[in-house]
């Protein structure tokens, strides 16, 4: 804790001395965010963030950028309340590199693609940051290489590259088991003999009952070979900006690749067996091609992105049964098998995508409307459920305060049975600005629905919040 509070005081020093040069300047904010459950006034989340952000240029030739978080989060009497000082931001930019229109920067850094409000289906570079999962569009910095070349005016080339793989931020607090990999494992699991034996009064399939499951993470080898790749081609045409990228590289959410059976107790008679499972978890690599646009019609903002995803392999869980001879304590020939699954086939991509619009009226009122086909962690054709999201807002009292009482979304999970499949967000806001570096947010969030889903199982965490931020 000590040596912590030396360097937190040894960064503050820095930046506010390098901040009275003329080419450089910092700035940041204050966050505090509270947040407690409506049914029974339980903390779901209590952060207080510092932000210092420090900017240096080297006249027009290159450009120094940090951006520091000093947090506190969760509960004051947990030792893991007091986080480490996170580098969200260290990067250098040099312009006109090597030859003219040719920009590189280096070191930690958010390179984000697509057009869509907050939620973009191309923006795959930066892992996902979830840790907050209100927090759409956060995404963890990543070290990387990346240039950009301006041909003309109106054309923009960018590479990246990122050597170093990093898994998703899963979510914190009462939020961390929401998007934890989910483990369907068969109900039964066959029962034969082998050709001369003795035979046996056997079940064809013996239910099987799991008593533990254990996840082992296997993350890839810290191997130049398992770096990312990223390419992006823009273009402005006729009033509309159109952009195709392509992505290679992990996907932060892992599968599982191998489970691994021990039998605790069977029943042959009752046709019950008890099992313990080890589940290795592996990432998965994708291929990802993507496509997006933005253009505004007599004052409507419009825009739109779409990404296709295609597995590098076919990526099964294959389940390794235990010798029930063994088990038994004699060889009576028996064979157990249960079938491997299929996580994801080469041959069968999906496509995820976002069509949006918004509208300022005459009368101040603001409203923003999007259409998600499929929602960051949802993977398969199967898994993509359908998000019809809204926002409308209007700044009164000489924009002093802004309300937004129409907020939230509708998901549909199955439009077969829509009745036991959806869930439905009700997100009122109330903003108000006391002067121009300070916002003041207090709302509710209320959930409902029937059936599965993420969203679903946040119906009984609905919340009451209060967010103040301080710019300086």
């Amino acid at each position: 804790m000590k040596r912590l509070a030396i360097f937190n005081i040894f960064v503050v020093c820095f930046i506010i001395v390098n901040g009275q040069n003329e080419n450089s300047g910092w700035k940041g904010y204050v966050q505090p965010d509270y947040r407690v459950n409506m049914h029974d006034g339980k903390w779901l989340w209590n952060e207080n963030r510092l932000s210092l952000q420090w900017d240096k240029k080297f006249e027009e030739k290159a450009r120094f950028v940090t951006d520091i978080w000093f947090r506190t989060l969760g509960n004051p009497n947990d030792p893991a309340w007091l986080k480490l000082p996170e580098v969200r931001e260290a990067k250098i930019e040099v312009y006109d590199f090597i030859i003219p229109k040719l920009d590189l920067t280096l070191g930690r850094q958010r390179m984000k693609w697509g057009t869509a409000d907050k939620i973009n289906p191309t923006d795959n570079i930066n892992p996902h940051d979830l840790e907050d999962i209100w927090d759409f569009g956060r995404h963890k910095p990543s070290d990387a290489l990346s240039l950009k070349y301006y041909p003309t005016e109106k054309t923009k080339m960018e590479l990246v590259y990122a050597p170093f793989f990093q898994p998703i931020q899963m979510p914190a607090g009462v939020y961390s088991n929401l998007l934890m990999p989910e483990f369907s494992f068969p109900d039964s699991m066959s029962i034969r003999q082998k050709p001369g034996y003795p035979p046996l009064p056997l079940p064809s399939k013996v239910a099987i009952i799991v008593d533990t499951l254990t996840l082992t993470y296997q993350n890839p080898a810290f191997n130049i070979n398992h770096s990312a790749y990223a390419f992006r081609f823009s273009q402005h045409i006729k009033g509309i900006d159109i952009s195709a990228s392509y992505h290679y590289g992990f996907d932060g959410i892992p599968v599982p690749s191998h489970a691994y059976i021990t039998v605790d107790s069977m029943n042959l008679l009752q046709n019950r067996t008890y099992i313990s499972v080890n589940t290795t978890l592996e990432y998965p690599k994708f291929h990802r091609i993507g496509l997006d646009f933005t253009t505004s019609v007599k004052g409507i903002g419009l825009w739109g992105e779409a990404c296709l995803t295609i597995p590098d392999k076919n990526y099964l869980l294959k389940i390794h049964t235990p010798d029930l001879n063994q088990i038994l304590g004699i060889d009576l020939g028996i064979v157990s098998e249960v079938p491997d699954s299929v996580i994801f086939k080469k041959n069968k991509p999906w496509t995820k995508f976002v069509i949006g619009a918004d509208y300022t009226f005459e009368n101040g009122i603001y409203v923003n409307m999007q259409y998600l086909h499929g929602f960051l962690h949802e993977r398969t054709s199967k898994e993509l459920n359908d998000y019809y999201l809204i926002r409308m807002e209007k700044r009164v009292l000489d924009e002093k305060i802004k309300l937004a009482p129409v907020s939230g979304g509708l998901v549909i999970n199955d439009y077969k049975d829509v009745s036991n499949n959806y869930a439905w967000m009700w997100i009122p806001e109330f903003v108000y600005y006391p002067n121009d570096n300070t916002e003041i947010a207090t709302g509710v969030k209320i959930i409902d629905g029937k059936g599965k889903g993420t969203f679903n199982s946040l119906k009984d965490l609905d919340e009451v919040y209060l967010r103040i931020k301080y710019s300086f």
